[in-house]
């Protein structure tokens, strides 16, 4: 996780990289945003598949950070994967537990 962060982070003064976290768990959600609300991110976030769809739809996510939990209450983990695989190849995927918090890099 480190080095993607950081590469993403040292892009210089262009523009804010979008961040769009996607988890049910909505203390998990606004604790991320809040750590990552700076300047640099543009930070979006989702509670369902669904609602992570039309977010990434709505915001044009050509280039930026998913931080996924793998337990969508409303789709398939395979499923949602597929759909952004193939709309958004450019989004670099990192897996979120919303257990304990730990991002992994996919």
């Amino acid at each position: 996780m480190a080095s993607t962060v950081t590469q993403l982070a040292s892009r210089g003064d262009r523009d804010p990289i979008d961040v769009f976290i996607v988890c049910p768990n909505s203390k998990l959600r606004q604790n991320l945003n809040d750590k990552l609300n700076l300047p640099r991110w543009n930070v979006v976030q989702a509670g369902t598949g669904e609602g992570a769809l039309q977010m990434l739809q709505q915001h044009g996510a050509d280039d930026g950070i998913l931080l996924l939990d793998p337990n969508l209450p409303d789709l398939g983990l395979n499923d949602f994967l597929d759909i952004v695989e193939v709309q958004y190849p450019n989004l670099r995927l990192m897996t979120l537990d919303s257990d304990t918090g730990q991002l992994k890099c996919s």
